[in-house]
């Protein structure tokens, strides 16, 4: 039987942020963005993740018809990103250009250093999921070992989800302390003929 349960949650943000030049309609129906009058620029995150995997110990006594069951390991991957769109109108050589495309990139670096930082608290979420229900072999008929490992899947999943959604709503606020009044200025200032 396996001794303590290991906890592989890779938690990542990818580094290859998609750029786009788009129509200021759409920008316009982008939510969160730093109210100016019209908005000039987006930095949108996504999520990708796998369900957890639960790979089982398991030893079988056919005269008693039991099964012990234990977690040797859960894996898992979660993956964060980024994409920017900037409104297509704003002339890449001017300083507009240059302040929106460095406001959307603060956002992705407040993102990268997000995941960073909370990945471990996502691991915890996992861990304690985790440890507190088989922290030991379990013992049990056979025919109950299809809903034990049924609900230990159920918790663990629930838990990883909540957790990735928790830290990634966390993440976003930070995301949005950079829209201070001094940055609504710079940018009404130097995009001051885009905003119309």
């Amino acid at each position: 039987m396996a001794g303590k349960t290991k906890i592989s949650i890779d938690v990542s943000f990818n580094k290859s942020i998609q750029l786009k030049h788009v129509a200021g309609s759409a920008l316009q129906k982008e939510k969160d963005g730093q109210k100016t009058k019209r908005t000039l620029g987006v930095t949108k995150p996504k999520v990708e993740f796998s369900q957890p995997v639960l790979h089982w110990d398991e030893v079988s006594d056919p005269i008693n018809k039991t099964i012990t069951l234990a977690i040797k390991e859960v894996t898992a991957r979660v993956t964060f990103s980024a994409r920017i769109w900037i409104d297509k109108r704003i002339d890449k050589k001017c300083e507009c250009y240059a302040h929106v495309f460095d406001h959307e990139k603060r956002h992705a670096k407040i993102w990268q250093a997000g995941v960073k930082k909370y990945s471990s608290a996502i691991q915890k979420a996992v861990e304690d999921a985790t440890l507190p229900k088989m922290d030991a072999p379990e013992e049990m008929k056979e025919s109950k070992a299809k809903a034990f490992r049924t609900d230990a899947f159920k918790r663990i999943d629930i838990a990883f989800n909540e957790a990735v959604i928790k830290y990634g709503k966390k993440i976003s606020a930070e995301s949005k302390k950079i829209h201070t009044s001094s940055e609504l200025k710079k940018t009404n200032n130097l995009c001051e003929e885009y905003l119309l």
